[in-house]
């Protein structure tokens, strides 16, 4: 939050001083255009941690698979059976109101040792834009709908689309929810299953991958994926057991 208002104490600065020096008012608009736009750059980039601390990658050997916007009727079942076949445990960030819709999906997640994790209640297109009040209304209510199923809260949090504001970043602080990004983008929500594959193939040791489970060329990807020699080579673990590992290596 430091960083925003120093941008935000510079941005009036400069401002002043263009006034004073009687520059044109187009340049005032360009300078606030600029800041507009680094703004929305850092929003969408939650791993530089502008607005809040965001963990992203093990400081470890070992590999965490993410999946966010479940659960889905037809594709978790599906993935949750590829995993359980490899004996990974993964994370899934799930969404309030799917996870109310499916709670059978939410308990079998949580009982077959995957992490679950809050990803807002109502995975708004429009999400970033909201106030703080909102925010707040949108980590509660999917943590209450979790708290309900699994009989606890989530304790880390993924932002919808990734994108982290200032909002955002307050609201997760009240609920004590620490921010979750990724080292690795698989783009497997429009992707083809050979680009997922491709993706998959980059992954290296300590890397967060993100990865949709609402997506059915998520499943096939991993299921080609899983089979070859570099994905056996890799010890796969929940974000939160990666964290825990990478703190104790780091004392």
């Amino acid at each position: 939050m430091k960083v925003v208002w120093l941008s935000r104490a510079l941005l009036i600065t400069i401002a002043a001083l263009l006034m004073l020096w009687g520059f044109d008012w187009w340049w005032l608009l360009i300078l606030a255009m600029a800041y507009m736009c680094l703004m929305a750059w850092f929003s969408f980039h939650p791993n530089t941690q502008i607005f809040s601390p965001c963990y992203f990658r093990h400081n470890s050997t070992q590999v965490s698979l993410t999946f966010d916007d479940g659960p889905h009727p037809e594709s978790t079942p599906r993935l949750l059976a590829l995993l359980a076949k490899h004996r990974i445990k993964a994370t899934f960030f799930l969404v309030g109101e799917r996870a109310a819709a499916h709670p059978e999906l939410v308990r079998q997640i949580a009982d077959q040792g995957h992490e679950i994790g809050n990803h807002s209640h109502t995975h708004s297109y429009v999400i970033s834009m909201f106030s703080k009040d909102r925010w707040l209304n949108e980590l509660a209510d999917c943590q209450q709908i979790l708290s309900a199923i699994l009989g606890n809260s989530p304790k880390i949090f993924r932002p919808p689309y990734g994108v982290s504001t200032p909002n955002t970043a307050y609201a997760a602080a009240e609920y004590s929810l620490q921010q979750i990004g990724w080292s690795c983008h698989t783009h497997d929500f429009f992707g083809s299953v050979a680009r997922i594959t491709d993706c998959l193939n980059q992954l290296k040791e300590g890397d967060i991958a993100l990865l949709h489970e609402t997506k059915t060329n998520t499943v096939e990807a991993l299921t080609r994926w899983l089979q070859t020699d570099q994905a056996k080579s890799f010890v796969f673990t929940t974000v939160t057991d990666g964290a825990n590992l990478a703190a104790n290596h780091a004392e």
